[in-house]
């Protein structure tokens, strides 16, 4: 650690006065890590304070490192997605080969893991055939299954189609290639548009929180051929002479007055009730457990990001609805609009315990993707519950309703269903409704519990299996907390079921505890 400090002095990284790094243990692997603190209980940082500057220089990119073979760069670009960390995975083993020769010697000394063992694989690195039964009805086999993560036969191909020649490597340094994939993986940050993802000193060892206390700033909008933050003769040229890379690259501008900061949320202080007030960061927007886990290799208890997504297809299946593409395009604009409308209509609900509401402008939702899904309070998206509404209105329904007969039955139901105004008998259509309604959201929780691992355990019983070696080449470390994340899973889905049971007055069954 003392090389580091010195390393980071002698390249111009600074750290705040009141932080300090400290060095403890992993508890997946037991191999050292690094946290950043205050440095003592009077220690005081005010909010929108710069506690971390890292010049860009010394980030290690495709850009910064030695190893510069741009043929090599191009053609990985152009032949395999998400090409930037697998190009920047490929500059790290290179760097990783120079030992101590290598600018960056003494920061890899602290990010490496012990000579004597590797790191815990994160679980896109694991062979399929290994944990697929594990992951089962979770959202992580549902992120795993979609084309946002590299897959583990493609990890492979890029290893032996590439880096077997322009690095050298034998073909049993796969391993150190799965080593040095996981910390691009769990480390990088995206930096620029010259340098794309960099491991950025100091930044990376400011854990994760789903409540960050700082976060990472850096000028995006550089020259992507030089670097430049001001104008230079690249930005003027045409767009085809811009794509291209540049093939001498000592023409690159490197400026040490362009940097990475880190600047404070909130202020940091030190609370009665822990010793060590830990700095957290955010590695991005609102990373749920299934994220976090597969891209870095660890959970947070309780993690306010959580959800648990549907798609339309999907729900479509297991509610039995055979809708042409036609309809189904018929049906997803009439949701859409209904939303719109419904949140122009209903401006006062109540904190509820069935339907999430989107704030008002909406930032919060913009960052996911998904709108049919369960949050991480068990609430079902209204996206989600006017979507399973608007198909049962199809079934129960005698006749076709307009639009606006559809707003005023929906903001009845909704009114019903949260704030139980009124009261109807048991006969009424809109009552009907209403059990459907929740009888389908209950399907849709099923449909995922009865696919998970060990659904036909309770939750004691689930936890229990932390007691044996149950997944084969698994560190236990890691098998443990892949139980950990399907109880948390479990429970999401269960509260969820229970209350639109408990609406209908039903009595949520004993096997699913």
């Amino acid at each position: 650690m003392d090389e580091f400090i010195k390393w980071t002095s002698t390249y111009k990284v600074q750290l705040h006065q009141n932080l300090q790094i400290i060095q403890l243990h992993s508890t997946i692997d037991d191999q050292p890590q690094h946290s950043i603190r205050l440095s003592n209980r009077e220690s005081f940082i005010p909010a929108n304070s710069i506690v971390a500057s890292i010049p860009k220089s010394i980030c290690l990119s495709h850009r910064t490192s030695s190893f510069q073979h741009p043929e090599t760069i191009s053609k990985c670009e152009c032949e395999v997605s998400k090409s930037s960390s697998l190009i920047l995975t490929q500059h790290l083993l290179y760097e990783i080969k120079l030992g101590e020769e290598s600018k960056w010697s003494a920061y890899l000394s602290i990010i490496l893991p012990s000579s004597n063992r590797s790191r815990p694989r994160l679980i896109s690195l694991i062979q399929p055939d290994l944990i697929q039964d594990y992951l089962k009805g979770t959202e992580i086999e549902r992120c795993l299954r979609s084309d946002q993560t590299i897959k583990y036969e493609s990890l492979l191909h890029f290893y032996q189609s590439h880096l077997t020649i322009s690095l050298n490597q034998s073909e049993d340094e796969w391993e150190s290639f799965l080593d040095a994939y996981s910390i691009v993986s769990s480390r990088s940050f995206y930096i620029d548009n010259f340098h794309t993802l960099a491991l950025v000193p100091i930044a990376d060892l400011f854990d994760h929180s789903d409540q960050a206390d700082v976060n990472l700033i850096s000028d995006i909008w550089v020259c992507d051929q030089c670097g430049s933050l001001n104008e230079c003769e690249l930005h003027e040229s045409d767009s085809h002479r811009i794509t291209k890379h540049h093939q001498d690259l000592q023409d690159i501008v490197i400026n040490d007055q362009d940097r990475v900061e880190l600047k404070t949320l909130v202020p940091i202080q030190h609370s009665n009730h822990s010793s060590d007030r830990i700095v957290y960061n955010s590695y991005g927007p609102k990373l749920g457990n299934h994220k976090l886990f597969i891209e870095y290799g660890f959970i947070i208890p309780e993690n306010i990001h959580d959800r648990i997504s549907f798609d339309l297809e999907e729900i479509l299946k297991i509610l039995d609805f055979n809708l042409n593409p036609n309809q189904t395009q018929i049906l997803q604009k009439r949701i859409k609009s209904m939303e719109l409308q419904l949140m122009k209509t209903i401006t006062e609900i109540d904190e509820n315990e069935l339907i999430r509401f989107k704030e008002e402008h909406k930032e919060e939702d913009e960052d996911y993707h998904d709108e049919l899904y369960i949050d991480s309070s068990a609430r079902v998206s209204l996206t989600l519950w006017i979507t399973i509404l608007l198909l049962d209105l199809t079934v129960q329904s005698s006749r076709n309703l307009n639009d606006d007969e559809i707003l005023d039955l929906v903001a009845k139901l909704i009114d019903f269903q949260l704030q139980d105004s009124f009261k109807l008998n048991d006969h009424d259509s809109f009552n009907s409704l209403s059990v459907e309604l929740s009888k389908n959201i209950q399907r849709l929780c099923d449909s995922r519990l009865t696919r998970m691992f060990g659904n036909q355990l309770n939750l004691d019983e689930l936890l229990n299996l932390k007691q044996v070696d149950l997944i084969p080449s698994v560190d236990k470390p890691y098998q443990d907390m892949i139980i950990d994340y399907l109880v948390g899973e479990r429970l999401l889905l269960e509260s969820c079921k229970t209350r639109w049971i408990e609406l209908n007055d039903e009595d949520p069954p004993s096997s699913l505890s």
